[in-house]
């Protein structure tokens, strides 16, 4: 079984005007946290970094041999496009190329602590189960209130103590996995989908702004702290 990986990457969202990277995380490049993590895994077939501007190019040269770079048309990072949407055109080259994986894991660079061993994980339970889809979740614990078409106000109870409901929040870009055949139809998640609960919260932790980048960066001087 064949299982690649595909990293996104928006120039304009990781890099300034000068060409330089936006977001710096204990001193690396926000992205090199998931090239990282993607490399020491040694669980993928191929890890291939779909990026859309040809500027990007020279923060590759460090990783050759390590990781395969795709152009992706520049359409594909505009508003109304997801990181699925890449996957879906990733794929297509690749089967263009008659080198399509059984199965493409999706990683975004915004979630850059993700839990040690967790790509193997999944790649494990994939390998050992038949899926269409394996998404990567974080239990909530919390009530919600919600209210339906006809004005009425519901309460909807967390998955914490004593409670019968489950509700998990999609965190799809930590590494969820899809059966690549599924990205030639309407649902790339497929009919038979299992989850992956990731509790520990500073997994979850999205990079995407100013404020995201502290959290992390406060969690990672917690970590100093306690070694």
């Amino acid at each position: 079984m064949k299982i690649d990986a595909i990293i996104p990457i928006r120039y304009k969202d990781c890099c300034k005007r000068d060409g330089s990277p936006k977001y710096f995380l204990q001193n690396y490049p926000l992205w090199e946290w998931t090239f990282r993590d993607a490399i020491k895994s040694q669980a993928l077939n191929r890890i291939i970094v779909a990026f859309d501007d040809e500027h990007f190019l020279p923060y590759l040269d460090k990783w050759e041999g390590k990781l395969e770079s795709y152009l992706r048309p520049k359409m594909l990072s505009e508003a109304g496009n997801t990181s699925l949407d890449v996957l879906s055109r990733v794929l297509r080259h690749e089967k263009d190329r008659n080198t399509s994986p059984d199965y493409v894991m999706l990683l975004e660079i915004t979630h850059p602590l993700r839990p040690p061993g967790i790509i193997n994980q999944l790649v494990e339970t994939t390998k050992k189960q038949t899926v269409d889809s394996l998404v990567t979740v974080h239990p909530v614990h919390y009530n919600f209130w919600k209210k339906n078409e006809d004005g009425d106000v519901n309460r909807i109870e967390g998955s914490g103590d004593n409670q019968g409901i489950s509700i998990y929040q999609e965190l799809i870009g930590i590494c969820s996995i899809f059966r690549s055949d599924f990205f030639s139809i309407a649902n790339p998640f497929g009919e038979q989908i299992d989850m992956v609960p990731i509790e520990r919260f500073w997994a979850t932790i999205d990079v995407r702004n100013e404020d995201g980048l502290w959290l992390a960066e406060r969690y990672l001087d917690k970590i100093k702290k306690t070694k």
